[in-house]
Protein backbone atom coordinates (compact mmCIF):
# COMPACT_ATOMS: atom_id res chain seq x y z
CA UNK A 1 0.00 0.00 0.00
CA UNK A 2 1.44 3.89 -0.92
CA UNK A 3 1.45 6.21 1.57
CA UNK A 4 -0.34 9.05 1.55
CA UNK A 5 2.11 11.20 2.19
CA UNK A 6 4.58 9.17 -0.90
CA UNK A 7 1.50 9.79 -3.18
CA UNK A 8 1.42 13.85 -2.50
CA UNK A 9 5.13 13.96 -2.93
CA UNK A 10 4.99 12.12 -6.58
CA UNK A 11 2.52 14.82 -7.37
CA UNK A 12 4.36 17.64 -6.54
CA UNK A 13 7.30 16.28 -8.30
CA UNK A 14 5.07 16.01 -11.35
CA UNK A 15 3.76 19.50 -10.75
CA UNK A 16 7.64 20.78 -10.52
CA UNK A 17 8.42 19.15 -13.81
CA UNK A 18 5.67 20.79 -15.98
CA UNK A 19 6.26 23.68 -17.83
CA UNK A 20 4.63 27.10 -16.33
CA UNK A 21 1.56 27.25 -18.36
CA UNK A 22 0.54 23.67 -17.77
CA UNK A 23 1.22 24.64 -14.10
CA UNK A 24 -1.50 27.59 -14.24
CA UNK A 25 -3.71 24.94 -15.59
CA UNK A 26 -3.47 22.48 -12.80
CA UNK A 27 -3.33 25.22 -10.28
CA UNK A 28 -6.41 26.46 -11.43
CA UNK A 29 -8.01 23.30 -11.28
CA UNK A 30 -7.13 22.74 -7.95
CA UNK A 31 -8.56 25.77 -6.56
CA UNK A 32 -11.50 24.66 -8.33
CA UNK A 33 -11.65 21.52 -6.66
CA UNK A 34 -11.09 23.37 -2.85
CA UNK A 35 -7.37 21.74 -2.78
CA UNK A 36 -4.69 24.12 -2.00
CA UNK A 37 -0.48 24.24 -2.49
CA UNK A 38 -0.38 23.84 1.31
CA UNK A 39 -1.23 20.21 1.85
CA UNK A 40 1.40 19.23 -0.35
CA UNK A 41 5.28 18.74 0.46
CA UNK A 42 8.01 21.34 -1.21
CA UNK A 43 10.05 19.15 -3.61
CA UNK A 44 13.48 20.20 -4.56
CA UNK A 45 13.80 21.15 -8.05
CA UNK A 46 15.22 18.72 -11.02
CA UNK A 47 18.02 20.81 -12.00
CA UNK A 48 18.40 23.35 -9.05
CA UNK A 49 21.53 24.86 -11.19
CA UNK A 50 18.96 26.27 -13.48
CA UNK A 51 17.17 29.28 -13.47
CA UNK A 52 13.41 28.79 -13.01
CA UNK A 53 12.86 32.12 -14.92
CA UNK A 54 14.45 34.90 -15.80
CA UNK A 55 14.16 37.45 -12.69
CA UNK A 56 13.03 40.87 -13.49
CA UNK A 57 14.45 43.77 -13.07
CA UNK A 58 13.85 44.72 -9.90
CA UNK A 59 14.71 41.39 -8.93
CA UNK A 60 17.88 41.85 -9.83
CA UNK A 61 18.71 44.79 -8.47
CA UNK A 62 17.91 43.47 -5.23
CA UNK A 63 20.19 40.76 -5.55
CA UNK A 64 22.99 43.36 -6.87
CA UNK A 65 22.28 45.63 -3.78
CA UNK A 66 22.96 42.74 -1.86
CA UNK A 67 25.81 41.04 -3.24
CA UNK A 68 27.55 44.65 -2.63
CA UNK A 69 26.62 44.84 1.14
CA UNK A 70 24.68 41.37 2.24
CA UNK A 71 24.49 42.81 5.83
CA UNK A 72 22.49 45.75 4.64
CA UNK A 73 19.11 46.51 6.19
CA UNK A 74 17.45 49.08 4.16
CA UNK A 75 15.48 46.71 2.40
CA UNK A 76 14.12 44.43 5.68
CA UNK A 77 11.01 45.27 6.63
CA UNK A 78 9.40 44.85 10.13
CA UNK A 79 6.15 45.31 11.32
CA UNK A 80 4.00 44.58 14.30
CA UNK A 81 -0.02 43.76 14.25
CA UNK A 82 -2.22 43.77 17.25
CA UNK A 83 -4.95 41.36 17.15
CA UNK A 84 -7.74 41.44 19.26
CA UNK A 85 -10.12 38.48 20.60
CA UNK A 86 -9.40 34.89 21.75
CA UNK A 87 -6.28 33.67 20.87
CA UNK A 88 -6.18 29.81 19.58
CA UNK A 89 -3.34 28.58 20.61
CA UNK A 90 -3.91 24.99 18.79
CA UNK A 91 -4.26 26.97 15.32
CA UNK A 92 -0.81 29.31 15.74
CA UNK A 93 1.50 25.47 16.76
CA UNK A 94 0.03 24.38 13.69
CA UNK A 95 0.40 27.18 11.55
CA UNK A 96 4.28 27.15 12.99
CA UNK A 97 4.96 23.22 12.32
CA UNK A 98 4.10 23.72 9.15
CA UNK A 99 6.58 26.57 8.35
CA UNK A 100 8.71 24.47 10.01
CA UNK A 101 8.14 21.45 7.93
CA UNK A 102 8.88 23.73 4.58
Amino acid sequence: MVDTDDRLKALAVQFSRLPPEAQRTVYQRMIAQGLHFGQFPVVARPHPEEPLTRASYAQERQWFLWKLDPAARAYHISTVQRLSGDLDGAAIEASFRLLMQR
